[in-house]
């Protein structure tokens, strides 16, 4: 938004200012300068026409002053003659007044080109020069005011849990089927929206924003998600079946508060990132999917259903690492499931956080 703002603002004064009379105009914004030079260039014409005029002048005078002498030597003429000499001293001073004349020009056009030069020290182009390494990208590192800058926003990744209350990923009485294959169990999340508010400087400070959330949760057995007439979830047993995948998918987005504090790392441009808080969570849907042989055939069946999940759930995360990857853990405090529809299982996410938004 920033960088969008300046831009603006610069466009702007460019079309302003080539609008304008002057033949020189200047523009500073901080350590930046845009020179616009509208008419300079026609006036050095204009000049160096004058210039031209004035010498093609003096060569005609030039010839007529070798015409008359050329006639006094041919006797063509008296060399006393008042009239001839009187012709000769006005071709003179003609000559001399132009003389003058291309001198004064020469040495305007001179300090016009010294002080062109002088610009051109400044700027690469006399017409526009704009340096954009002055401005603030997104990066605090050159700024003299520099904003708190979170570490939210990024792509993250890692394996996915289902845990009790206790924390352990023992099975409960009649929650085997949501047993898990964790090297098939991965979360990826995505988020591209962040807002902080500075509490010291640019290394204290809030951090929210807007994520989204994929969980792939692969069963561990053979099963299908069911749902019973009082819309309890349990897990059918397929024995004939099998699977190649089968896995239960939930999108949500995610928006936290959290709080952060940057350490700089001496003598280095690194910051090492501590970062903790809460956040809410919205579920946008959750699918099954299912690939299968059966009876030397292959199906593919694939199932939209809220399956009894929470809709809404709220958690805590936490994250330690450097400004570009991070080590990130969230876990939800609300169950999985729906109160007294289905066991009693905690989603818990531990992986890595890559990139700074």
């Amino acid at each position: 938004m920033k960088t969008i703002f300046f831009t603006f603002v610069l466009t702007l004064a460019y079309l302003f200012t080539m609008a304008q009379e002057p033949d020189t105009t200047k523009i500073r914004m901080g350590n930046n300068k845009i020179l616009i030079i509208k008419n300079q260039d026609e006036k050095k014409a204009n000049m160096n026409r004058g210039i031209s005029d004035f010498k093609a002048k003096i060569s005609e005078l030039n010839d007529s002053i070798a015409q008359l002498r050329a006639s006094i030597a041919n006797s063509t003429v008296q060399e006393g003659d008042n009239a001839t000499q009187l012709k000769m001293q006005e071709y003179e001073k003609k000559i001399a007044a132009y003389e003058s004349g291309i001198q004064q020009i020469e040495s305007e056009l001179q300090e016009m080109e010294s002080a062109m030069n002088e610009e051109d020290d400044d700027d690469d182009n006399d017409s526009f020069d704009f340096d954009a390494g002055d401005w603030d990208f997104g990066s605090n590192d050159d700024d003299e005011n520099p904003k708190f800058d979170g570490g939210f926003g990024g792509f993250s990744f890692g394996p996915n849990f289902l845990v009790n209350s206790d924390f352990t990923t023992s099975t409960q009485p009649g929650a085997a089927f949501m047993e898990l294959n964790n090297d098939r169990s991965w979360y990826f999340q995505f988020n591209p929206i962040e807002f902080n508010v500075g509490l010291y400087k640019d290394l204290v400070g809030l951090t929210t924003g807007l994520g989204f959330e994929w969980n792939y949760y692969a069963f561990d057995n053979n099963i299908k998600l069911m749902e019973d007439a009082n819309g309890i979830m349990f897990g059918q047993d397929m024995p004939d079946r099998k699977y190649t995948k089968n896995h239960l998918r939930v999108v949500n987005m995610n928006v936290p508060l959290l709080f952060e504090v940057q350490l700089p790392i001496p003598s280095t441009n690194t910051r090492i990132v501590l970062g903790g808080g809460g956040f809410g969570s919205l579920k946008l849907h959750s699918r099954t999917k299912q690939y299968y042989k059966e009876n030397g055939s292959e199906y593919k069946d694939k199932m939209s259903d809220d399956f009894q999940i929470n809709p809404l759930r709220y958690g805590v995360m936490a994250y330690v690492g450097f400004r570009n990857i991070r080590l990130t853990a969230s876990y939800s405090i609300v169950p999985f499931f729906k109160d007294l529809k289905g066991p009693e299982l905690y989603p818990i996410n531990i992986g890595f956080t890559i990139g700074d938004f």
